[in-house]
């Protein structure tokens, strides 16, 4: 573990523990490893967590010019809270006024279990619905300000100024996570109504599930980050849960394998615990990532999905029909367009930049060595998760 990322764990530890800073980091910490830290922070989007740690231990403050970039992220990460939680508050009242149950999900909730609301940023408010009731709620939405942003397969996502929400009416996603489509099919049945009968929350069982879901979702495509750990490992330290009733959708899912090697990466980097050798493949990958993972692990894992060099770039060149339907919803009613969008995809590359882009792509596939993709197979071998046929979901990426 490298300088940066042992610091930044340690001020995560403050944080979230009030675990204080030990003299070997204290010792460690200097301006110029205080700009490495923040980096990695940053691409982690927990900055803020860190900006409020080195703060309240006295490496930075609000006189210091160097500092105010990094407070800053602490000071939006307040606001843009303030912002989600009326947003959210307001989206949800006027649901149940028009009453149409829904599921708040993922970081709206997960927030209000960190010591400080704060801590968990997020990018949108997600909120589910049933897909009976899809339009009826767009249109609420849309009746408070928010006007159409981009639509995936089983979500829309709405924006009104800086706040987006994305209206779910599937958490089902095919072909990912290995089983997770089978337990997440019953999410309303693992929901019960706690406000006006039409505000639902999960049992925690089925959130803790899809928690786990979601971050196998974002590592097959291209790896995740330290924020969902640091998920992971509140949940697991909450008093009084069924750790039976969560382990059960794991094995249904078959989450299991990987569900333990995310909670012992937990332990070791907030308990410390000792690693095992799936953990540390995990961390492998998550140090080297950032929220969402990197470019270069999502071009390892669509590669070992393919059959070789040659298959990849097929896939790339004509993804299917499902991998394409995310930027391309028209695919959805119309399968007869796919030809169209291939070659559409293809008129694109007349821009050079995005020429340059693809280029530079395929030659990192050629130049890729084959120890390199075996040890990503093996790893994922070993946290149980099967390699999907087909290509990265964000393909015009």
């Amino acid at each position: 573990m490298n300088d940066a990322l042992n610091i930044l764990l340690a001020l995560i530890r403050f944080e979230i523990k009030g675990e204080a800073l030990s003299d070997d980091i204290k010792n460690l910490i200097t301006p110029s490893v205080i700009n490495d830290v923040t980096a990695l922070a940053r691409t982690h989007d927990i900055a803020n967590i860190a900006a409020d740690a080195l703060m309240k231990n006295g490496f930075i403050s609000r006189s210091d010019e160097h500092a105010a970039e990094l407070l800053k992220q602490l000071d939006l990460s307040v606001m843009r809270c303030a912002q989600h939680d009326f947003a959210l508050a307001e989206a949800s009242e006027a649901l149940c006024k028009a009453k149409i149950p829904h599921i708040p999900l993922k970081g709206s909730v997960i927030k209000n279990l960190y010591p400080q609301p704060w801590m968990r940023t997020s990018c949108d408010i997600d909120i589910l619905v049933r897909e009976d009731d899809f339009e009826p709620a767009r249109k609420v939405i849309e009746s408070l300000g928010y006007e159409y942003y981009k639509q995936t397969r089983h979500d829309v996502s709405l924006a009104s100024g800086s706040v987006h929400i994305e209206l779910h009416f599937s958490l089902v996603e095919d072909q990912r996570a290995n089983e997770a489509s089978s337990v997440l099919a019953s999410v309303w049945d693992e929901s019960s109504p706690v406000e006006n009968g039409y505000r639902y929350v999960m049992s925690d069982a089925m959130f803790y599930f899809y928690g786990i879901a979601h971050i196998v979702k974002h590592f097959e495509s291209a790896g995740c980050g330290i924020r969902q750990i640091i998920d992971l490992y509140i949940l697991d330290e909450l008093p009084g849960f069924d750790l039976s009733a969560r382990d059960e959708l794991l094995l249904r899912g078959d989450l299991y394998k990987f569900a333990s090697a995310a909670r012992q990466l937990a332990k070791v980097w907030f308990a410390g615990a000792e690693h095992s050798e799936e953990s540390r493949g995990l961390e492998e990958v998550i140090a080297s990532s950032g929220v969402y993972g990197s470019a270069r692990t999502q071009l390892k894992i669509s590669v070992i999905q393919s059959k070789s060099r040659a298959e990849y770039i097929r896939k790339r060149i004509f993804p299917s029909r499902d991998a394409l339907q995310s930027s391309y919803p028209v695919l959805r009613n119309h399968k007869w367009m796919l030809p169209f969008v291939w070659v559409w995809r293809l008129l694109k590359l007349l821009n050079v930049k995005r020429f340059r882009r693809s280029a530079s792509e395929f030659g990192a596939v050629g130049r890729m060595e084959d120890e390199e993709k075996q040890k990503m197979a093996d790893l994922l071998k070993n946290l149980g998760l099967k390699t999907p046929d087909g290509s990265a979901e964000n393909v015009d990426d």
